[in-house]
């Protein structure tokens, strides 16, 4: 193996979609990085254990940049990637005073596409996008960004079956319950099917419910009111297949998600997905010739999604079909390679 000279920073150090992404690139390539990143119980750990990179943790932003401004002072790294848009302004700065370096930064949010926040790049700094629909969100700046697709690893594969066995359809949705993953457009649908009287679909949710905000609170109250509706919230689960296990479809309700790497889960454990044909999730949709199976941003699309839930076996050739394009198109190794032509000086 060959130790770069190009390091590698993870702004949040948690365990979501981003992390697993990096956790997945650096399980794949055949170099050793230096990883930094906050001290943390999920993506720290697993690197530990992994035993194959050196991860270094900071605590104080400031005492961190200094050190990595002394490591490009003193020749001993040449490029820094950075898994996320968070540090952007500190490595803007570093990118000023090392014009030789280079500085890699990967745009996984909208947040980060934001003109403020992106300002006027210097000549050696080069944005990553996850999807062209992010990528079509920084036209403000005339850089150039390259769009690269999350990987993802089929480690299941597991066929698709939408066997219910008689009894009520367990609707996940997998995530955060917060205002950015659509917890409006939840409440709407449950409403609907509150007030047709739908008692044959049951809504799951496993992710943290951030009760702090009005419009969370304000579903988590009125869900507990419903008469025909099951609503559960199971907090967040580890265990993942024991996740999928429990329920037979997962539905996502956020219209302006970056990519969705819950798509690429659900079909990895073999349960179909239904989204919004819009952003990323349209964007993945399009790739794996799933349109057909998403739902529209119409008035009647509660309606919609009620109808394509009870239809789902006509379409289950459909999803099993878009396995194989997955598997080729957000191939791992082919991701590791490009990301490595980019970030490797």
């Amino acid at each position: 193996m060959n130790h770069t000279k190009t390091i590698i920073v993870s702004p949040s150090g948690k365990f979501y979609g981003s992390e697993q992404v990096l956790f997945d690139f650096l399980t794949e390539t055949r170099n050793t990085y230096t990883v930094y990143l906050p001290l943390s119980d999920k993506l720290h750990k697993k690197l530990v254990l992994q035993n194959k990179h050196r991860v270094r943790v900071f605590v104080s932003l400031k005492k961190f940049y200094l050190k990595i401004f002394l490591q490009l002072l003193l020749g001993k790294i040449n490029a820094v990637y950075s898994n996320e848009g968070g540090h952007i302004r500190y490595l803007k700065v570093l990118a000023r005073v090392f014009p030789r370096a280079k500085f890699i930064i990967h745009i996984r949010i909208i947040e980060d596409t934001d003109s403020r926040r992106i300002g006027i790049l210097p000549n050696n700094m080069v944005l990553l996008s996850i999807s062209d629909y992010i990528t079509g969100l920084i036209t403000h700046n005339e850089k150039s960004i390259k769009t690269i697709y999350d990987p993802y690893i089929l480690r299941c594969n597991q066929q698709m079956v939408m066997d219910t066995g008689g009894k009520k359809i367990r609707a996940g949705i997998i995530g955060r319950v917060t205002e950015t993953k659509g917890v409006n457009a939840i409440q709407s649908f449950c409403d609907f099917l509150e007030n047709n009287y739908v008692t044959d679909i049951e809504m799951h949710f496993f992710g943290d419910v951030e009760q702090k905000i009005p419009s969370v609170s304000t579903f988590v109250e009125k869900s507990r009111k419903y008469r025909h509706v099951v609503v559960q919230f199971h907090g967040f689960k580890d265990n993942k297949k024991d996740l999928y296990d429990s329920i037979h479809i997962v539905l996502h309700f956020n219209k302006v998600e970056p990519l969705g790497r819950i798509f690429f889960e659900s079909l990895d454990y073999g349960l179909p997905f239904i989204g919004f044909n819009e952003g990323g999730i349209g964007e993945i949709a399009k790739v794996l010739h799933l349109e057909d199976c998403m739902i529209n941003d119409s008035i009647n699309w509660e309606r919609e999604l009620y109808r394509k839930i009870l239809n789902l076996k006509e379409a289950l050739q459909k999803y099993s079909e878009s396995k194989e394009i997955c598997n080729h198109t957000f191939s791992a190794n082919k991701y590791c390679k490009t990301i490595e032509e980019i970030i490797l000086v």
